[in-house]
């Protein structure tokens, strides 16, 4: 394999990774990465996202929810009032409207 070749497949195998979007649902604050706000309006939301059931489909924007904080890409706390999240979530059913 050609050296440019090497670093292209490095490139791309390190890239596609870090798009990765495993999510853990914790119930300490102290661990989360963020605390997020799960709202029911798309137009309020700092991340509109998309849940999938398949591991295969997660990349940026969709999430697929692991049972091991260790498994996780992301660390989420989930908070009952807007004014104490860091970002407002809303789960959409289509890809196209993914803002992450």
């Amino acid at each position: 394999m050609k050296p440019q070749h090497l670093f292209l497949f490095i490139f791309l195998l390190i890239g596609f990774k870090s798009h990765s979007q495993k999510v853990f649902y914790t119930s300490n604050p102290k661990e989360a990465n963020y605390k997020i706000f799960i709202s029911k309006n798309e137009y309020e939301a700092n991340w509109i996202v998309l849940k999938t059931n398949w591991i295969k489909n997660v990349k940026r924007g969709i999430w697929f929810e692991v049972n091991y904080k260790n498994e996780a890409d992301l660390i989420v706390y989930v908070v009952n009032e807007k004014y104490l999240a860091d970002k407002v979530v809303f789960f959409t059913k289509y890809e196209s409207k993914i803002k992450y």
